[in-house]
């Protein structure tokens, strides 16, 4: 009888073994998908000597190896499967639309996951100061809404005080994660020192983001809280009249000062009511007990270009909902322009909208003349669509001749996932490449042939016809990522490839979706090492092919010695700890997370340990609802454990 993966002991303990195994290097760069890297040159010199000007489409097939050697060869740290590799552009793109100005700024996404599109920079003067370590770091430049408010706060402080009113991080020019928080990404976020006295009772510069108590006095520095200008501070945000402030994040003790000092400094009501709900004491985050986080909301301009408010909406915030549906119906009416430019950049604005009644009009461009129009189909359906439109994708993958535009389609196809998804990436992962081994009879044929004949064998040998590896490897990208079992029986396959980057890819994806790992270096390591691996794949998915992905979950959380006999909320300290563990565990057990407590921050972006503790404090400030314990000293352990 076949013993399925709950009960599978053998399995448990031989997946424990591997359990905590790093990654490994790619292939190394002496060889090119099995072949001597010279031998692959040789081969092309050799035909562009022979080649006839009747043989140029021949001669230029076989020059389209060469984005595949790049990919082949690269260590798997500095390529990026889900984006080719690309690095981050500094300036991002953006798809302005006809009419539209350039130059002013656009947040884009929300906070933790965007960016921000021709962003104002900050220069300090006689007003505004930025802090010396933060000013090295150059996170200077935000929206223009966001700049605009903190210039007038500075001004406000300035000319009542004639003292200047100091930042800390703001974000980088283009947007995008920093290391010093999880938000700060689209330019709507800034940090703002305290104003701060000295022991003398004297308004003082701060040296840096200083930490003070519940009573407002700091431990390490002989300073104070200046409630009476940090009010001021506040009191200009709040009245400038081209932002709306979301949130002031700081300490409750602090915030309680502040509006002591708004009421003695005779402000009104109504304005003092509008600070006690915009200042608080964030959750599942540091208190704010060394600075005031701005976060304001989207402009309209903002939200045309496809910015998201996440968190609390205050009753009185304009969200512009009715801007943004008119947006939607322009762009939808443009997708029929003559110009394919214009086709291209609606798409991809009707995808930053998030606009889902669009889906199907985005979905007939699949079949559109042009490759970039086809190629920004994919990816905005991957962004609006539901995973029933899995099958336009498939249909035009059938059809379609261009490598990037299936490379799109097989993103958007793990993006918007479900069973139609998982049978799709098992047929677009395919089959390994056989070893050099193999192809060594062809190879010694080809030694013998010459002219023609050598074209037109030559690209078979070292398969540059139809770019299809670059497809295969986007293919294996996505289903480390699609949650799905049904491309594993051909992960497992190309274990066998020739190609050391292809082999270490498929172990990540089988690792990502199925939770198990075996501890084998599949890009460097010795023939009988990769082979008992292999057998230990194949073992496992004949005993448990039928079983549900959350049962290879539990089974690779066991394995790695969690405590977790049941994905419920039970368990979730032991998720929490699974956070902290193997990347593909870390990842698994956030996404469990998420659909046990319907939670979903951009936790699967950050480092684990960042994830960690933001699950432990999130959980523990709401365990009594849910009706969990304190949480363990492991797990407590676990997220505070400095990185290896």
């Amino acid at each position: 009888m076949r013993v399925g993966l709950p009960t599978a002991h053998r399995e448990l303990r031989q997946a424990r073994e591997g359990a905590t195994v790093a990654g490994s290097e790619c292939g190394r760069p002496s060889t090119f998908c099995g072949l001597p890297v010279g031998l692959a040159v040789a081969a092309g010199l050799l035909v562009a000597l022979v080649a006839r000007p009747t043989q140029a489409e021949s001669l230029r097939k076989l020059l389209r190896v060469l984005p595949v050697i790049e990919i082949a060869l690269a260590s798997p740290d500095t390529v990026d499967p889900d984006h080719g590799g690309a690095a981050a552009e500094p300036e991002p793109y953006f798809p302005f639309l006809a009419g539209e100005d350039v130059n002013q700024s656009i947040s884009v996404g929300d906070t933790s996951h965007g960016h921000l599109v021709s962003a104002v920079r900050i220069d300090e003067d006689e007003t505004l100061g930025i802090l010396p370590k933060q000013r090295a770091r150059g996170l200077n430049h935000g929206s223009q809404e966001l700049v605009g408010a903190l210039r007038h706060a500075a001004s406000a402080l300035h000319a009542a005080t004639n003292t200047r009113m100091w930042i800390g991080n703001v974000g980088a020019r283009g947007g995008g994660d920093i290391d010093y928080s999880v938000s700060h990404n689209s330019g709507r976020d800034a940090d703002i020192a305290f104003c701060y006295r000295n022991h003398r009772d004297e308004p003082v510069d701060p040296p840096d983001l200083v930490a003070l108590n519940g009573q407002g006095l700091a431990t390490t520095r002989p300073l104070k809280l200046d409630p009476a200008r940090t009010w001021i501070v506040v009191k200009a945000l709040l009245t400038y009249p081209t932002t709306q402030v979301q949130y002031l994040f700081v300490a409750n003790g602090l915030k309680d000062q502040l509006l002591a000092a708004a009421r003695e400094a005779g402000d009104s009501t109504q304005l003092i009511q509008l600070a006690a709900a915009v200042m608080r004491q964030p959750i599942g985050s540091a208190p704010h007990n060394d600075h005031l986080h701005l976060r304001i909301y989207c402009s309209e301009r903002d939200v045309l270009g496809g910015c998201v408010n996440t968190g609390w909406i205050h009753p009185w915030t304009k969200v512009h909902d009715e801007p943004k549906r008119r947006m939607v119906d322009r762009v939808i009416q443009s997708l029929g322009q003559v110009e394919a430019e214009e086709r291209k950049r609606g798409l991809e604005r009707l995808g930053l909208l998030s606009a889902r009644r669009a889906a199907g009009p985005i979905a007939d461009r699949l079949d559109d003349d042009s490759v970039r129009v086809r190629k920004a189909a994919a990816a905005a359906l991957a962004t609006v669509g539901r995973p029933s439109d899995v099958s336009a994708l498939d249909t035009r993958f059938r059809r379609e001749d261009d490598e990037q535009v299936k490379v799109a389609i097989v993103h958007a196809v793990a993006d918007l996932g479900g069973a139609a998804a998982g049978r799709f990436l098992h047929h677009a992962v395919g089959e390994p490449r056989p070893s050099t081994a193999q192809l060594w009879p062809a190879l010694s044929a080809a030694a013998s042939i010459r002219g023609p004949a050598l074209l037109s064998l030559l690209p078979t040998l070292i398969d540059t016809t139809s770019g299809s590896r670059i497809v295969q490897l986007a293919a294996v990208a996505a289903a480390a990522r699609a949650e799905r079992l049904e491309p594993v029986p051909r992960l497992i396959a190309l274990l066998d490839d020739r190609d050391p980057s292809m082999r270490h890819l498929s172990g990540h994806a089988l690792r990502m979706a199925t939770n198990l790992g075996y501890g084998v270096r599949w890009a460097e390591g010795d023939p009988t090492h990769l082979a008992k691996g292999r057998q230990r794949w194949t073992g496992a998915w004949h005993r448990s092919a039928s079983a549900p992905r959350d049962a290879w979950l539990i089974t690779g959380f066991r394995a790695a010695g969690y405590q977790i006999p049941k994905l419920s909320q039970r368990h979730a300290w032991e998720l929490v700890r699974a956070s902290a563990g193997a990347d593909h565990l870390s990842h698994n057990a956030q996404r469990v997370l998420m659909r046990l407590f319907d939670h979903h921050p951009p936790t699967a972006t950050w480092r684990k340990g960042d994830a960690c503790q933001y699950w432990l404090r999130w959980l523990k400030r709401r365990r009594k609802g849910y009706r969990l314990a304190k949480p363990p000293t492991k797990t407590v352990t676990a997220c505070y454990r400095p990185s290896p």
